[in-house]
């Protein structure tokens, strides 16, 4: 998403600010909301299991119990709340400065990306803190409480396990602190990287798609076999010693089943991470190879999910690209780069449009002999290089050559790019052919066949510039009297032997007169009115 520095921030057509800019205008409360939530779950589960289900001595102490524990959890969670929408103040402004319709300053706009990336860690951190401390506070209440334990050794177990429940539930809290504010920020971060730029962000932390989904499956696979199975080990050892072969064998029983299920989570884990990752690890090297400009390249698909359709669309994308380039590269060979890059963007009218340029006309001289007197191979080498000589000296002065013409060649200046002084680089490039023929009758001369000759006629007028043509093939083409009259001017070459002739209309556009010798006026077809002529010398 490109576009205009000062119109980033601008609101729709509608006027009205998008949807999703509108939406940061609750963006604290969301997040504040999220982060209680989270965090107010785990504390009711936590207090739920240690109070009823799993006290850590007597029931005659839950109301202390329930007390000390909801004021704790309460506070905590509220002081935790207030450090992180602070902390979003600089997030705030700048959605706040964009809802105005005004342009962040670039410092505001650094700090905004870097939060609006690191918000989730941030919150993630910060409520794993507070369970932290919730888990010291609570394990210190339990030891320093004399109703709680009845002896010393008790304490400590109960501490201890008080110490683990709390942070086991701070984990779970924290990673759906995480997940909520990732689903908050998302939808917004095209609004705060409106030129993308994600990945190179520097001083933000980063979580690749493999530890994300191993996370996860540890979380909902992993971690609640393991709490159960820890919950089972002590309730069984707790019970009375008169049955030690029985409660031997449920131990045996609860270790390997605890066992196999944490083996066969991490292998599933495992394996899934890898079916997700590895396609997109392969789209990723393929894209770095694309962007270094490497076509050939194609994402192997292994599967029909998503993934699967996706890399069938990357590689149609691919194919997409090898034809455009292609395209351009043909296109290339017709016009010069700067003409075919402009065209291809869209830069160009070629609806039609009334432009004053220069045109040039060149014909080649005696070749109907030529053609009788040589091998069709031969015949066919020689024009096509001389064309090739010829179109460069075009392209070299930003000129298009509108066609070929069995041995003749129509070129513009001036269109469909404007020159400023296409007068000029018309003649400049009557005299590059000039020498380039010369170059190629050397050559001729060595391989024992007869030199060519050509006559080349200019002149400056307006013409009608545009696609012209049947509805299923269209040409660039220019339309106009000046084109017949460049044409004719051609033709008098043979009159006046001489090679080169301009107009009086390409005479007066020059900033930069050559030599020049003024021949008689003369009549050609199609104008009521002499014609001035001057060979170029």
């Amino acid at each position: 998403m490109v576009g205009n520095p000062d119109m980033r921030s601008q609101p729709n057509t509608a006027g009205e600010p998008s949807r999703e800019l509108q939406r940061t205008a609750t963006l604290r409360r969301r997040v504040g909301l999220a982060q209680i939530s989270a965090n107010l779950m785990g504390a009711v589960t936590c207090s739920i299991y240690f109070t009823f289900l799993d006290p850590a001595e007597a029931l005659p102490q839950v109301d202390k119990l329930l007390l000390v524990s909801g004021l704790l959890t309460l506070g905590f969670i509220l002081i935790g709340t207030f450090w992180g929408v602070r902390w979003h103040n600089d997030i705030q402004k700048f959605f706040h400065t964009l809802r105005q319709g005004r342009t962040p300053s670039d410092q505001l706009r650094a700090r905004a990306q870097r939060k609006v990336i690191n918000s989730p860690y941030f919150g993630a951190a910060l409520s794993m803190a507070i369970w932290l401390l919730a888990a010291v506070f609570f394990s210190i209440f339990v030891l320093t409480n004399p109703h709680l334990r009845p002896g010393e050794s008790s304490a400590l177990y109960n501490a201890f396990r008080v110490f683990v429940g709390v942070v086991a539930a701070g984990v779970a809290s924290s990673s759906i602190v995480f997940f909520s504010f990732e689903a908050i920020y998302r939808p917004l971060l095209p609004l705060v990287f409106p030129e993308g730029g994600l990945a190179g962000t520097s001083g933000v932390l980063r979580l690749n798609l493999r530890r994300r989904l191993l996370f996860s499956y540890f979380l909902v696979g992993v971690a609640p076999i393991l709490i159960v199975g820890l919950i089972f080990f002590y309730k069984v050892s707790s019970m009375p010693q008169s049955q030690d072969s029985v409660l031997a064998n449920i131990i045996y029983v609860i270790v390997f089943v605890v066992l196999s299920s944490v083996g066969l989570a991490l292998l599933l884990s495992r394996l899934v991470s890898n079916s997700v990752v590895k396609p997109v690890q392969e789209m990723q090297k393929a894209t770095a190879l694309v962007k270094e400009g490497d076509l050939n390249t194609a994402i192997p698909v292994t599967s029909n999910d998503e993934l699967g359709a996706l890399g069938e669309s990357f590689n149609l994308m691919l194919e997409g690209l090898r034809e455009r380039r292609l395209l351009k590269e043909t296109f290339g060979k017709y016009v010069s780069q700067q003409v075919r890059d402009e065209i291809l963007a869209g830069r160009i009218n070629l609806d039609g449009e009334s432009k004053e340029v220069t045109l040039l006309f060149t014909d080649l001289r005696d070749f109907t002999p030529l053609v009788e007197a040589t091998p069709p191979k031969t015949v066919v080498k020689i024009i096509n290089e001389y064309f090739q000589e010829m179109a460069q000296s075009v392209k070299d002065q930003q000129g298009l050559v509108v066609q070929f013409i069995g041995d003749e060649i129509e070129a513009a200046f001036g269109a469909p790019l404007p020159l400023a002084n296409h007068a000029d680089r018309a003649v400049s490039a009557a005299l590059d052919m000039r020498q380039r023929l010369a170059g190629l009758n050397r050559k001729l001369r060595e391989h024992g066949l007869d030199p060519l000759r050509h006559g080349i006629g200019i002149h400056t007028g307006t013409v009608l510039a545009g696609n012209i043509g049947s509805s299923d093939r269209l040409s660039y083409a220019l339309v106009g009297d000046a084109v017949n009259l460049a044409s004719r001017i051609q033709g008098l070459n043979k009159q006046f032997g001489s090679d080169i002739l301009i107009s009086a209309q390409t005479k007066g556009a020059l900033k930069q007169l050559p030599a020049l010798d003024k021949k008689p006026e003369v009549k050609v077809k199609g104008k009521s009115r002499p014609v001035e002529v001057y060979a170029v010398l």
